[in-house]
């Protein structure tokens, strides 16, 4: 396996890690301060902006809070919804160009799914729709998938990778799918520049 195989590797379970605990956040509404606390700084104005702005441009929705964090060269963000929401969670993982190639992103991406024979946390989640989309003028394929938790209530999950301001990004959002907003999900996907 090259270098680059196993940075992407790496950083394909790390988003399967942050999935993990974005799934626990749609069951458990107050896991936003959890994940704040764990990392020092993330929710601080200053660094927040500092890191969007490493990544990419965009609106915040109307009712989401955002943090951010880097671990090694990898930098997150995150936008939670306002507590008492059940809209989806946002997240935005970028990676240096240097570490990995689109192809090679998008590859490991599936093979890592592959090797999770669909399992999601406690959520088996399946592809339900491939479809384009536009970030950042760029047209790039976008996954949506759905799974039911252990406690009966089915999941939505949507990927794409594209070219953020210094690497490449992945972009996943989740929540609930009675809850799935696609509205302000597009206009949320349109404000990314």
């Amino acid at each position: 396996m090259t270098r680059n195989q196993i940075i992407t590797v790496i950083a394909i379970l790390l988003l399967i890690c942050c999935c993990v605990v974005g799934l626990a956040f749609a069951g458990l509404t107050y896991m936003g301060n959890t994940i704040g606390s764990s990392f020092e700084n993330a929710g601080d104005p200053a660094r927040v902006a500092e890191i969007r702005e490493a990544v990419a441009d965009y609106d915040i929705p109307a009712g989401y809070q955002e943090m951010a964090f880097d671990i090694f060269f990898m930098k997150y963000i995150m936008l939670t919804p306002d507590f008492t929401s059940t809209d989806p969670l946002i997240m935005m993982m970028q990676i240096p160009d240097s570490m990995t190639s689109e192809e090679e992103m998008q590859r490991e991406m599936e093979r890592s799914m592959a090797r999770q024979s669909g399992r999601s946390g406690n959520v088996n989640m399946e592809v339900v729709e491939q479809k384009t989309i536009t970030i950042r003028g760029q047209q790039v394929p976008a996954t949506i998938s759905e799974g039911q938790s252990e406690s009966g209530i089915t999941m939505r999950q949507m990927t794409a990778v594209f070219k953020g301001k210094n690497g490449l990004a992945i972009l996943m959002i989740m929540g609930e799918k009675s809850s799935w907003n696609q509205q302000m999900i597009d206009s949320f996907i349109a404000s990314i520049r």
